[in-house]
C-alpha cells in the first residue's frame, strides 16, 4: 500500500515529530511504501531518520522559491500557510494523478488535499489528523486579540465545510472529539480517537546523551525544565510568576526550551522580578532529551494541549510532573491527579505549592504510573489503532 503524508509546516511543532513517527511506524509495523512531502523545510534533521525506516521525502521546492517565508511572529506563519495553499496545490495535483496513493494522510493545511481529491479521477481514502485541541472549542479569556477569535470562526467554517469529505478523522484525546461531536457538523461516525506516536525507540533505547550544563544542574538547587513555543498557549507568564514563589523557599533553576513571538515579553517579566538567574529561556534546542532526562522537575503550564508531547516524553523518561489541567489531555496522562501533580489553568500559586510539594517528596509511585501511561502513546500501538481501518478498506494490504 502507498502512503502520503502531507503536512506542510515550519519551525519545531510537536506535530512533524509525531508526522515522522507515524511515518515510520507505517513502514516498519506495516511494511507500506510511505513518502512525505517537504514544501518547505518540515523534515530538516529527520531525513536520515526516514531514509532508514523506508520512508521517502519528495520536496515541492518552497524553500528554493520564498527562502525567508517564515518568521516567527504570527503573521509570518499565517502567510506561510496560505502560500503554501496556494503554491502547494498544483504540485500537490500533479503528484496525486501521477503516482495515485492509496492512502492520504494530512495534517495542518489540509485545504488543498481535500480541493485536489475533489478533481481526481480515482480517489485515495484520506485521513485528516486533528493535530491539537482545536482553539475555536476553547472559551477565550477577554483579553483575547479580536482578530484571532474571527480567525477560530473562519476556521470552524470552513471545517463544516470540507472535512467530512475525510474517510476518517483523527482526534488525540477523548474529550477533543467530544467537543467536536458538539461544536460542529462533523460526522461523529468519522470522528476517531488515535494516539499520536510520541514515545519511540529513542527513548525506550535510552538513546540520548545527557547536556552539560554548570548553570543548570548543580548540587546547589534543583533542574527544572519547560519545553514548548513562547506563545500564548503556552502561558509561560504563569511559570514566571509561580517561580517567584517557590524561589523563595528552594533553590531552584528553571530553563525554558523553545522559541517564539513572546520571547521579548517574557524575558521583561523575568527581569522585572528579578528572576534573571533563577529562570532562563534556552531558545531552540535541538535535543532536549539531553536536558530533560536530567531534570528533577518538568513543567506545563498550557491553556490548552492536545496532549501534550513534551509531557508525554517527561512521562516516559521518569520525570516527574506539574501541570495545569487545561483540555485536553494532561489529566488523561497523569492519572487525575494520581501520576503526576494538576492545577486550574493561571493558578499560578497552585503550581507553585505543587512544585515545592513534587521537589521535597517522595514521587516514585506517581513517576511510574505516568511512565506506564506514556507507553500507550508508542509507535507501535498508534499503527496498532489503524489497523482496524487499514483492514477495512484494504484488506489484502494491512498486515
Amino acid at each position: 500500500m502507498n502512503v502520503l503524508y502531507w503536512s506542510p509546516y515550519v519551525g519545531h511543532a510537536g506535530t512533524i515529530k509525531a508526522v515522522v513517527n507515524s511515518a515510520r511506524a507505517f513502514c516498519q509495523y506495516g511494511g507500506h511504501e510511505v513518502t512525505l512531502i517537504k514544501n518547505h523545510s518540515e523534515w530538516e534533521g529527520n531525513e536520515a531518520l526516514l531514509q532508514s525506516s523506508g520512508a521517502k521525502i519528495i520536496d515541492f521546492g518552497l524553500k528554493k522559491v520564498f527562502s525567508n517565508l517564515y518568521q516567527t511572529k504570527p503573521l509570518g506563519s499565517r502567510i506561510y500557510m496560505l502560500t503554501v495553499a496556494l503554491f502547494g496545490f498544483f504540485k500537490l495535483f500533479a503528484y496525486i494523478r501521477k503516482h495515485r496513493p492509496d492512502l492520504i494522510v494530512a495534517n495542518l493545511v489540509v485545504i488543498p488535499v481535500v480541493l485536489c481529491l475533489r478533481l481526481v479521477r480515482a480517489r485515495p481514502r484520506l485521513v485528516i489528523s486533528i493535530q491539537g485541541f482545536p482553539k475555536f472549542l476553547i472559551n477565550h479569556a477577554s483579553g483575547y486579540p479580536l482578530w484571532m477569535r474571527w480567525e477560530d470562526q473562519v476556521r470552524k467554517f470552513l471545517w463544516n465545510r470540507i472535512y467530512n469529505d475525510a474517510d476518517l478523522l483523527v482526534c488525540m484525546t477523548p474529550l477533543t472529539r467530544e467537543n467536536l461531536v458538539k461544536s460542529t457538523n462533523l460526522s461523529p461516525s468519522k470522528l476517531v480517537v488515535i494516539n499520536n506516536p510520541i514515545v519511540d525507540d529513542l527513548i525506550t533505547n535510552q538513546n540520548y546523551s545527557t547536556a552539560q550544563d554548570e548553570w543548570l544542574f548543580n548540587k546547589e538547587s534543583s533542574a527544572v525544565l519547560a519545553i514548548g513555543r513562547l506563545t500564548h498557549q503556552k502561558d509561560f507568564h504563569t511559570l514566571i510568576r509561580a517561580v517567584e514563589i517557590v524561589s523563595q523557599r528552594l533553590p531552584i533553576k528553571v530553563a525554558v526550551l523553545g522559541e517564539g513571538e513572546q520571547r521579548d515579553a517574557l524575558q521583561i517579566d523575568i527581569n522585572s522580578r528579578g528572576l534573571q538567574d533563577c529562570i532562563r529561556l534556552y531558545g531552540f534546542v535541538p535535543d532536549p532529551f539531553a536536558y530533560l532526562v536530567r531534570a528533577k522537575l518538568y513543567m506545563q503550564t498550557s491553556r490548552w494541549e492536545d496532549p501534550g508531547h513534551a509531557l508525554l516524553e517527561a512521562a516516559a523518561l521518569r520525570v516527574p510532573i506539574v501541570s495545569t489541567d487545561c483540555p485536553s489531555g494532561p489529566s488523561v496522562i497523569l492519572s487525575n491527579g494520581l501520576a503526576g501533580s494538576l492545577c486550574p489553568v493561571g493558578d499560578y500559586k497552585c503550581l507553585a505549592q505543587k512544585m515545592i510539594k513534587t521537589l521535597t517528596e517522595n514521587t516514585r509511585p506517581k513517576v511510574e504510573l505516568a511512565f506506564k501511561n506514556a507507553q500507550l502513546f508508542s509507535i507501535k500501538a498508534h499503527y496498532e489503532s489503524y489497523r482496524p481501518y487499514l483492514n477495512q478498506w484494504f484488506n489484502q494490504y494491512a498486515r
